[in-house]
């Protein structure tokens, strides 16, 4: 599986909503908060971008506006287009100001894709008690003291990656997951490490995790891609 990988900034996105369609237009007044319509407008902006420059297309403001992002009935993102429904899979997350769209064939059926984005930012004892496995608590407690900040975002972004990639969210106990990492001598192109994250009911996926800036980017697929290829914008 080609895997592509796209990241915008709040800076990105652009002032007006041209690139909007009807449907989102209506949404988007839909919002009563700043801060959430801007999460949101960021959110459909990457994700347009990234479906357009996956499919080599331009991303003019006619091609994203004829893209729409709409939930499918698993609450995951899809794309569709006045022909139906795009022959892609997308995963999204949006972390402060920063969203990140994972996108990957549709084909074959059954194949899974998650994505997430976290923050390197500290995090109390509880949290750590509350949300990790024993051995991801051994993991993080036997890390010197000023890498711990960022294993605890790998190990909950890698959590998040794998529940977005099951459709399940984290409406199930975040415990029923569990990460294991490979030596960071094996990064690939573009700083990418690969990882396994295992669910107790669905079994194991492989993945990718890379640092940089201060964040944590994560992602999971089924069939496993041979590493997250940026996708560049023509347009």
């Amino acid at each position: 599986m080609i895997a592509g990988w796209h990241e915008q900034s709040d800076a990105d996105v652009p002032a007006h909503d041209e690139w909007l369609g009807p449907p989102e237009l209506a949404r988007l007044a839909e919002f009563r908060f700043v801060k959430r319509r801007a999460e949101w407008r960021l959110g459909r902006w990457t994700a347009k971008c990234a479906v357009a420059g996956y499919l080599g297309l331009p991303a003019t403001r006619e091609t994203l506006r004829g893209f729409q992002i709409r939930p499918a009935p698993s609450g995951a993102p899809a794309v569709f287009s006045a022909g139906g429904p795009v022959a892609v899979r997308i995963s999204l997350s949006h972390r402060s100001g920063i969203a990140v769209c994972a996108v990957a064939p549709a084909w074959p059926p059954g194949g899974m894709l998650g994505c997430d984005i976290e923050r390197v930012e500290p995090h109390s004892d509880l949290f750590l008690a509350d949300y990790f496995t024993l051995a991801e608590q051994s993991l993080v407690l036997g890390a010197p003291q000023g890498e711990r900040n960022r294993l605890l975002a790998l190990l909950w972004s890698a959590k998040e990656s794998l529940l977005k990639a099951l459709h399940l969210g984290l409406r199930v106990d975040t415990r029923s997951v569990e990460v294991s990492l490979t030596p960071p001598a094996e990064a690939r192109a573009g700083g990418w490490h690969p990882l396994r994250v295992h669910h107790a009911q669905s079994g194991s996926l492989d993945g990718w995790w890379r640092e940089s800036a201060g964040f944590v980017r994560t992602l999971v697929t089924a069939p496993l891609a041979l590493f997250p290829a940026a996708i560049l914008m023509d347009g």
